[in-house]
Formats: C-alpha cells, structure tokens, sequence
C-alpha cells in the first residue's frame, strides 16, 4: 500500500521548513533550568526557545499582552470614573485625566517596544 504525499512533500520551501538536524549542546544543571524556566514564561518549548535565541528572533513572555490589556483597562475605568460632580477642584480634575492618559501612554509604549504596534 502506498502512503498518499502530504501538502509538505508538494511544496518546496516547506520542505525547508524541516528540522531534520540535531543539535546537541552541554551545559550545568543550574543553565537548564534557567532555559527551562525561560522558555516556560514565553510559552515555548525549549527547542523553540533556543532556536529564536539562537536566530535573535523576538522572544516575548506570553503574559506581556495580558499586561497591556489590563493598563488600558484601568485606564478605561479611570475614564469612566472621571470626577463630574463639583466637589473636585480643577487641579484635581487635571490630575485625575493626567493618570488616565499616562496609562494609556504606558501600555502604547510596551506595544511599541515590543512590536504589537507600530509607533506615531
């Protein structure tokens, strides 16, 4: 019986694509864990995190956009919680929008840095 020929086989630069080599590399228990504990936090296996240190390829921590998400939240919610009623003075008022926008700035910045978005 003959095995029909995946997608892969049919097309060339996928055939590039596979990892057929081994690299073998030594290193002390303390450096395992480290790349152990690294490639966890980003979400990778250690193949692949290796693989993108050893290319420079950009390694994020899978959280980071959980992290930009939530300041844009709070920002939102100092927005919406903006001082309407009459007891806050105007410099208070400008403090309060102030925090709002520097939020915001905080989360367009770690975007910008780590590339999910591109700067004005």
């Amino acid at each position: 019986m003959v095995k029909p020929k995946k997608f892969a086989d049919k097309n060339p630069k996928l055939n590039e694509a596979k990892r057929t080599k081994f690299l073998k590399i030594r290193c002390t228990h303390r450096e395992y864990e480290q790349v152990r504990k690294r490639a966890a936090s980003a979400g990778l296996t250690m193949s692949d995190y290796l693989r993108r240190a050893a290319f420079n390829h950009r390694i994020l921590a899978k959280d980071v956009g959980a992290v930009i998400g939530e300041l844009r939240r709070i920002g939102a919610l100092i927005k919406h919680n903006y001082p309407t009623t009459g007891h806050w003075s105007e410099p208070q008022k400008r403090r309060y929008w102030q925090l709002h926008e520097q939020l915001w700035q905080l989360a367009d910045q770690i975007a910008c840095s780590i590339g999910l978005k591109n700067s004005k």
